[in-house]
């Protein structure tokens, strides 16, 4: 699998993925829904879908969170989250760090932090963060401030991002997100990853990480465009 992938890399040439009994493995719509449903009833952190798009990411996270969970919009007591950003703590020195995993253990005061209503959150750490409750709120603040940036202040932006954490869900994330990481089984989304518009060289690149974050299994769904299938 790893040889296939890095060979796309190398020669901008795509081939079909193969499957491989009991390690690659390619599922359904259908069956798709049903794996999710399964892996992800009771979360452990080891098995992540990878996506293209963040906001393909966010409706894995979503349905995950709201229909199999039953939880609202926001970040809850005892919910799983990651860190999307390395941020400092709330109080004192310590900091929390990219892709590091966490339990909320407590939601303290409302904060509100450069025009974002946020939650003082407490982590399994005994460190307490700034974090909208929402990640909406978080995408909002930083689209805002980095259109500030554009026009020539980055101020608030670097703030904002340095004081105010990012937690997600940490069912989906996008596969550049998830570098660096590796899982028991991963779901990757081909159809989203085919989405991609910058190249085939980096469409081979995401496939190539895609498909090398996990330790055991890979389940593939969706299907790429024809030019990166192998099929032309």
């Amino acid at each position: 699998m790893a040889d296939q992938t890095k060979e796309m890399v190398q020669t901008g040439k795509f081939t079909r993925i193969k499957p491989v009994k009991d390690n690659i493995i390619y599922l359904s719509r259908e069956e798709t829904k049903a794996y999710i449903d399964e892996r992800f009833e009771k979360p452990d952190g080891e098995t992540k879908i990878l996506t293209y798009h963040n906001n393909r990411a966010k409706l894995y996270n979503r349905y995950i969170r709201e229909e199999l969970h039953s939880l609202g919009k926001q970040l809850t007591v005892g919910e799983r989250v990651v860190s999307n950003s390395q941020v400092k703590a709330w109080e004192g020195d310590d900091s929390i760090t990219n892709n590091s995993k966490w339990e909320i253990t407590g939601i303290g005061d409302t904060v509100t932090f450069l025009g974002a209503v946020c939650r003082v959150v407490e982590l399994s750490n005994k460190v307490s963060v700034l974090a909208p409750l929402e990640p909406e709120v978080y995408d909002q603040a930083m689209n805002y401030y980095q259109q500030e940036g554009k026009n020539g202040s980055w101020g608030n932006y670097f703030k904002f991002k340095e004081n105010v954490a990012d937690l997600r869900a940490l069912h989906s994330s996008t596969t550049h997100k998830a570098q660096g990481g590796t899982f028991d089984e991963v779901l990757v989304d081909l159809s989203d990853i085919g989405e991609c518009e910058s190249g085939d060289s980096d469409v081979a690149r995401l496939l190539n990480v895609a498909l090398s974050r996990a330790r055991h299994k890979v389940y593939l769904t969706g299907s790429l465009p024809p030019q990166f299938s192998g099929e032309l």
